[in-house]
């Protein structure tokens, strides 16, 4: 018969197995974002824009919604050069 403290055990190893692979997956993503959210502050701020009322406007939508700036401003702000 199985010792139901060592099955719990076991169990409570591969959750947290999955737990610690769930947040490094996290942090991942939260750099990703993090890095994303920084190179599109850098970008408008260097681009040349014909007034300073729209490069203020994108810095801030970028740094006031964080992410939803930033998708906003890689699909809609970006100029082709």
């Amino acid at each position: 018969m199985i010792n139901p403290l060592i099955f719990l055990a076991m169990g409570a190893n591969a959750s947290n197995a999955a737990a610690g692979a769930g947040a490094l997956l996290l942090l991942l993503m939260a750099l990703l974002a993090a890095g994303l959210w920084l190179w599109s502050l850098i970008d408008v701020l260097k681009r040349p824009y014909h007034d300073n009322v729209e490069k203020f406007i994108w810095v801030f939508v970028i740094v006031s919604t964080f992410f939803l700036g930033t998708v906003l401003y890689i699909f809609l702000g970006r100029k082709k050069k």
